[in-house]
């Protein structure tokens, strides 16, 4: 990618122009070339700011001197802010004379020379009104003005101007002047260029060229009194437009200049996302060349800082939008909410309201004792129109009285639900109303437009689709979209947007590029695993969202080895000092393997996955949690995989259970694969079976044991309500009692103090104590 900016002077010659402005500029030099040689005409070429004037002036005056005509140049803006701009004109073009080499260019320099030294005080020259006469001889005037001002005397000039004009006359061929930059002039510039044009148009064999924007000329030229169109139209004979550009012309420039800053691996041809921005982003707001080249002079940079984490076409847009609706561009760091946040709005209101009467309505027919006794069922459009409830009620009171409570308190309820309902879209609705009239405040600071920023806005900002009137299928766009934008790295997404406007990521994002690296390693598992010990707890837990983003490109024969690294990444990670309660990376795992299971068609598959993975799930909490995930709904599984499979999982999860001394390596909260296994009621019994014994209660409540923070300290806690779901009230009563009597009478071994504490501490539970203060103080 250059880094070099490109100029933005204006071409020379005719194989540079990529605008097709050479057959212009011919045409009009060969108008120039037949007119008569004592013939003097004033031209104006004009056009709007970066349109290409000064381009098209140069390839005019190029054809006109292969044609050998002389050509004089003067660009005015070279004296700006001088006071001395009329000699300064005089002078220029005296020595432009004097450079032409032959004896008769020479004199007519000297003479120029003279001339503009007699003018030069008249800078209060008016270009008409009373001074001049609607019908003034130029000179007469000046000379008039002169005697007011002590000037020159009017023999003196008169006498200048016909030994000027004689010497003209000698040289028998038509002089070109060109002036350029007329409107980069302030106002009263402006006006003395077209007094010196004003003052030497009828000197014989001359032509003037003039490039200038009308609107602006005019705009210093008029008054309070007069029209400055009116002015211009006096001074100038002949005006001619720039030649407008084809949008085919400047598109074609435009991604031909693209090409050579954008980096090389990016296939833009192939990228519908960039074409889109290209046609209703660049185009409509790059309209001149020399727009492309502020553009593209901008452009690198940008790229070079904020390539990595944003996609290349929408670094595109936004730094179109920067440049070109700056206003708009500023005000976007404050709307990052209305432009990146998915909702889920209701349906209309009329069809929600339909399906749920309709509901409401076979509920009260199926409620009903049989099919002869049912009323006639009232429409759709009635039950809208009239208070629901009292039709019901009504209805029901009438023809079914044995059954009016029943039918009073259930549609009571369901009304309820309704109306609660209907507050919800009340709700939503007046944000949505809130937030149209920001998005409409938004597109206004562009003062560009309407239509294009709204397409712009809604491009760059899918979710904004909500916010028109009316309303694109309401925006409705969920987590799923905002991951496929952050995958896609796309400003939609609120990270990435914060990130171009601050060129700062915003906390707890990791990098793109790191991510990436990491991603690419996914094929190697022990590079991945080297990979991940790098990450803190908070940057691994970051990496597993972004790796639900590319949960539909990980290859099938990638899978099993990645959940097996991830587990083991999790596993050693819960053991860690940084992993604080609460931690995500559980539950990122939990939805990026489900994922991933449902790449694999075939239950068969599924099953050989999950025992694959599971038998890299060290932790026994979340070995369960693994099984119900992928298990039967009644569990709040997904089922992924077959019951018997799944059976076996769990049986073997219980010989685990059964097998286990309290070792570390089971990890924290075993209670959770308890509480799993008690949901069936065999597995559940041979868990209690297996916790009657004194001693491996025991480990389990070490297991289970936390601490509970309260206003005087730092006291121990048992989940006890948790044991009770699963093992029973009664049962936990009659083993600790047990265990206590056990303790005391020396048949607990391998059990010290802390035990005997912790068993009188389950005790309490027994009689009622719980996790609160005012136990706290009681006890």
């Amino acid at each position: 990618m250059p880094s070099k900016l490109t100029s933005d002077k204006p071409i020379i010659l005719p194989e540079q122009d990529l605008y097709n402005r050479v057959s212009f500029a011919e045409a009009l030099a060969q108008q120039v070339s037949d007119l008569e040689h004592y013939e003097s005409i004033v031209i104006a070429l004009v056009g709007g700011w970066g349109t290409g004037k000064s381009s098209t002036l140069n390839l005019v005056r190029n054809s006109l001197e292969r044609r050998k005509l002389r050509v004089l140049r003067f660009n005015p803006w070279l004296f700006s802010g001088t006071t001395q701009l009329v000699s300064a004109f005089f002078e220029e073009l005296a020595a432009q004379f004097r450079e032409q080499g032959s004896e008769k260019f020479l004199n007519v320099g000297k003479k120029l020379d003279g001339y503009g030294k007699a003018l030069a005080p008249l800078r209060i020259l008016p270009i008409f009104g009373t001074a001049l006469g609607e019908g003034a001889n130029t000179l007469q005037a000046t000379a008039e003005i002169a005697k007011r001002i002590g000037g020159a005397s009017d023999s003196s000039l008169e006498k200048q101007k016909q030994d000027l004009e004689s010497l003209l006359q000698g040289v028998n061929e038509r002089i070109v002047i060109v002036i350029d930059d007329i409107d980069r002039l302030r106002g009263e510039e402006i006006r003395d260029v077209m007094k010196l044009v004003r003052l030497a148009a009828d000197l014989p064999n001359m032509t003037y060229i003039l490039s200038f924007d009308r609107e602006r000329v005019e705009q210093a030229l008029g008054g309070a009194e007069v029209s400055g169109r009116a002015y211009l139209e006096k001074i100038v004979n002949v005006t001619f437009d720039i030649p407008s550009i084809r949008k085919s012309e400047l598109a074609g420039a435009l991604s031909r200049q693209l090409k050579y800053v954008l980096p090389e691996s990016f296939d833009g041809e192939n990228d519908f996302h960039y074409k889109a921005i290209f046609r209703d982003v660049l185009l409509p707001l790059i309209r001149t060349p020399r727009d492309i080249k502020r553009y593209i002079n901008a452009l690198p940079l940008r790229l070079s800082i904020a390539s990595q984490e944003v996609a290349i076409s929408d670094i595109c847009a936004m730094e179109a939008i920067r440049i070109f609706l700056p206003d708009l561009f500023k005000h976007l760091a404050d709307h990052v909410d209305l432009l990146t946040n998915v909702v889920s709005p209701p349906h209309s209101m009329l069809a929600a309201r339909e399906l749920e009467t309709t509901a409401l309505l076979e509920w009260i027919e199926s409620s009903l004792p049989g099919p002869t006794e049912k009323p006639a069922s009232p429409s759709i459009s009635t039950l809208l129109i009239a208070p629901a409830a009292e039709r019901i009620l009504a209805t029901a009171h009438r023809l079914f009285p044995q059954r009016i409570e029943k039918l009073r308190l259930e549609a009571t309820s369901t009304l309820s639900e309704l109306q609660t309902k209907d507050l919800a879209k009340k709700a939503y609705l007046k944000k949505l109303e809130h937030a149209q009239g920001r998005f409409e405040a938004l597109q206004a600071y562009s003062g560009f437009n309407k239509k294009a920023v709204e397409t712009i806005l809604t491009l760059l900002f899918p979710v904004t689709t909500r916010l028109l009137s009316p309303p694109h299928a309401f925006g409705v766009y969920g987590e799923g979209a905002l991951r496929s934008w952050r995958r896609d790295r796309r400003v939609a997404h609120p990270d990435v947007l914060s990130f171009y406007l601050e060129t700062l990521l915003p906390g707890g994002v990791v990098p793109h590029q790191k991510f990436l690296k990491t991603y690419n390693k996914i094929q190697d598992p022990q590079s991945l695993q080297n990979e991940l010990d790098s990450y803190s707890s908070d940057s691994f837990s970051i990496f597993l969202d972004r790796l639900i983003d590319y949960s539909r490109e990980i290859g099938h024969d990638s899978i099993e080895p990645l959940l097996k690294v991830l587990y083991h990444q999790v596993n050693r990670r819960l053991v860690d000092a940084d992993a604080v309660p609460g931690w995500s990376a559980e539950s990122k795992l939990a939805e990026l393997t489900r994922d991933l299971f449902h790449r694999f068609d075939s239950e068969e598959d599924r099953d050989r996955l999950a025992t694959a993975v599971l038998g890299k799930v060290e932790r026994l909490s979340m070995r369960s949690d693994f099984i119900r995930l992928v298990g039967r709904a009644e569990v709040g599984g997904n089922m992924l995989i077959s019951e018997e499979r799944e059976h076996e999982m769990w049986r073997s999860l219980l010989n685990e259970i059964e097998s286990w001394n309290g070792e570390d390596s089971a990890g924290r909260n075993v209670l959770a694969a308890v509480e799993l296994l008690a949901k069936d009621s065999i597995l559940g019994l041979r868990c209690q079976q297996h916790f009657s014994n004194p001693f491996r209660l025991l480990l389990l409540l070490r297991n289970s044991k936390t601490d509970f923070p309260s206003m005087r300290g730092i006291f121990p806690s048992l989940p006890w309500e948790r044991m009770e779901n699963c093992l029973g009230k009664e049962f936990l009563r009659q083993q600790i009692t047990a265990a206590l009597q056990s303790y005391s009478a020396g048949l607990m071994h391998g059990a010290d103090e802390i035990d005997f504490e912790l068993l009188q501490l389950a005790n309490r539970y027994v009689k009622g104590y719980r996790d609160d203060d005012n136990n706290i103080c009681s006890h």
